[in-house]
């Protein structure tokens, strides 16, 4: 609560008048605010630390994929989906850096 105490005139006379503001919404509003602000910041840190090894991942696979040009079994098997994964996974983690960014008014 907060409590202003004001020196006023009541009927001529001398009084003090007491105002008692209940001040619990304000204080849980900016409480939440803070919160919602920590959360973006550490979503917007997570999503920058994933884009290195994920870039890293689609730039090894990428390597390997223009060094062993023929199509075989074990590039159908296993490259071709880990380069469609990585890939996903990266649009994902952009998704979730441009939302962190558009909660905290720096979208571009």
């Amino acid at each position: 609560y907060e409590i202003k105490v004001k020196r006023t005139l009541f009927s001529n006379k001398s009084s003090l008048l007491m105002i008692f503001n209940n001040t619990t919404a304000v204080q849980e509003v900016a409480r939440l605010r803070s919160n919602e602000k920590y959360k973006t910041k550490v979503i917007s840190s997570i999503s920058h630390e994933l884009k290195t090894p994920i870039n890293c991942v689609l730039s090894l696979l990428g390597q390997y994929e223009m060094s062993h040009p023929e199509k075989d079994e074990i590039h159908e098997e296993f490259i071709r989906p880990a380069i469609c994964s990585a890939k996903m996974l990266k649009f994902f983690i952009d998704d979730i850096l441009d939302y962190s960014c558009y909660l905290c008014g720096t979208l571009r």
